[in-house]
């Protein structure tokens, strides 16, 4: 309808507050041994690095890298989920 302010969900972030959360599938052995992968965030695409030992669900931060207002900028969380190794190739 003319006048309506629809918003959509973003494709790859949630937000919540000042701060995005976006899934980062990683493979079992990323997981375990650690890795580094590339993750977009809302300017530029980072270097994300996974820590060996990580599990499924867990949030990794980058400070910084979230929603900017006049008094303080958000974080990124990214949130590991497991990839099956089929789906790797």
């Amino acid at each position: 309808m003319a006048g309506d302010f629809i918003l959509a969900p973003h494709p790859l972030f949630d937000i919540v507050g000042q701060d995005l959360e976006i899934v980062v599938p990683v493979s079992p052995w990323e997981a375990a041994l650690g890795a580094k992968v590339t993750v977009p965030t809302l300017k530029e695409s980072i270097l994300l690095t996974i820590p060996p030992g990580s599990q499924a669900g867990q949030r990794l931060r980058v400070k910084g890298k979230g929603l900017v207002s006049k008094k303080q900028t958000g974080d990124l969380y990214a949130v590991l989920e497991n990839r099956d190794a089929a789906e790797t190739g």
